[in-house]
């Protein structure tokens, strides 16, 4: 038995734990619809050096394609564990290259020049604006 080289889900479990019982027909949905693998308590001797050790069942781990393993914690629901899988399984942005082209476009400062031309204001329409939006103090 070997782990799928790609990233897939990978539940440990045991037949005789009345959590895994209640599970297993959730898990049986989810492995339809996505990758995943199953391993039973009784084999852990043979993965033992493959994934992180488990201190209950059921436990539920993502494994990526370098064999890295990261454990779900969380409510176990279907929807939960594929937004664990989908978040898990997104591949990681590689930064391109940029062409010496473009580098020396990128490098050169962006300067839009704009001629502001001032408003013309009358002297006779601002002073007397300035004349009513004084307020008189009165005593």
């Amino acid at each position: 038995m070997d782990l799928p080289k790609n990233g897939c889900l990978v539940l440990v479990h045991a037949d005789w734990c009345g959590h895994c019982q209640r599970f297993m027909p959730l898990w049986n949905i989810i492995s339809q619809k996505i990758p995943t693998f199953s391993i039973e308590s009784s084999n852990l001797p043979f993965f033992e050096n493959i994934i992180p050790p488990v201190s209950g069942f059921p436990t539920i781990f993502y494994k990526d394609a370098q064999n890295k393993f990261e454990k779900f914690e969380g409510e176990r629901t279907e929807e939960n564990i594929r937004k664990f899988h989908s978040n898990k399984s997104k591949p990681s942005l590689v930064r391109k290259s940029i062409s010496s082209e473009n580098r020396s476009v990128l490098s050169r400062p962006f300067i839009k020049k704009v001629k502001i031309t001032p408003k013309k204001r009358s002297m006779s329409s601002s002073s007397s604006r300035s004349r009513s939006s004084r307020k008189r103090i009165t005593r």
